[in-house]
């Protein structure tokens, strides 16, 4: 193995080990964040949602998908997998939307806890000004997620 590919190799260990375990929509965020940057740098960040027209680059293209799948199914708890099928879904685009039509939370209530925990934060609470930050960043990153789409 060249020092490039164990290079490669040490990456996508080190960002695929970095994916919570996503159990319920509380875990939704930070999942899908990491779930991203383990995307970005993988073999499939260049697929496209359809399979290329030659064969033997359609037989990769196939394989491909259903071993990054695997792993992504692998970051979901026993439950959450069952709950969306995910391990009858063979395609990392339609896994990742899946999975987020079932656990990303949406709507004014989600909003609402945000703000409530926004409001109960305290350096106390938080233990450092350190922590405080990182929580209020945190809280913002969520409020800015909650999209229409």
């Amino acid at each position: 193995m060249t020092d490039i590919a164990k290079f490669e190799q040490f990456g996508l260990n080190t960002f695929y080990n970095a994916i919570p375990t996503l159990d319920n929509s509380n875990d939704w965020f930070k999942w899908n964040q990491k779930v991203k940057e383990f995307i970005q740098i993988s073999a499939v960040a260049e697929d496209g949602t359809d399979p290329p027209l030659e064969e033997e680059d359609a037989q990769q293209w196939d394989r491909r998908q259903k071993f990054y799948s695997a792993m992504i199914t692998a970051k979901l708890t026993h439950n959450a997998a069952q709950r969306i099928n995910a391990f009858e879904i063979h395609r990392v685009h339609s896994l990742l939307k899946a999975v987020k039509q079932n656990f990303k939370p949406e709507g004014s209530g989600t909003y609402v806890n945000l703000q409530r925990r926004y409001m109960a934060l305290t350096r106390e609470k938080c233990g450092s000004a350190q922590a405080l930050g990182a929580e209020i960043r945190r809280i913002h990153a969520e409020k800015l997620l909650l999209d229409p789409d």
